[in-house]
């Protein structure tokens, strides 16, 4: 019996993104808002929001030289945003 690839079982959309930096870009490209003409409301204010995404991105362009290091300042900052987010709603 022959081995079936992930591509033979799951075949790649060609509108799904391929890797975690297409997903981002992504996301920074889509409106604000629901689709329906409704607003959303921030988790954090836009300063607090933008130090998180600027820590995220040197995490991640840090990795390739020190992927130890670089996890390990990625699991930091999730527990920082996750203790921020679960203040906001105490």
């Amino acid at each position: 019996m022959a081995a079936v690839s992930q591509e033979q079982r799951e075949p790649q959309r060609a509108d799904q993104p391929k890797s975690t930096s297409e997903v981002a870009k992504d996301l920074e490209r889509a409106p604000v808002g629901r689709r329906d003409g409704g607003t959303t409301t921030a988790l954090f204010p836009e300063n607090e929001s933008q130090d998180f995404h600027k820590r995220w991105t040197d995490i991640q362009t840090a990795f390739v030289d020190e992927p130890r290091r670089a996890v390990e300042r990625a699991d930091e900052l999730v527990a920082q945003v996750i203790k921020r987010l679960a203040d906001s709603f105490a």
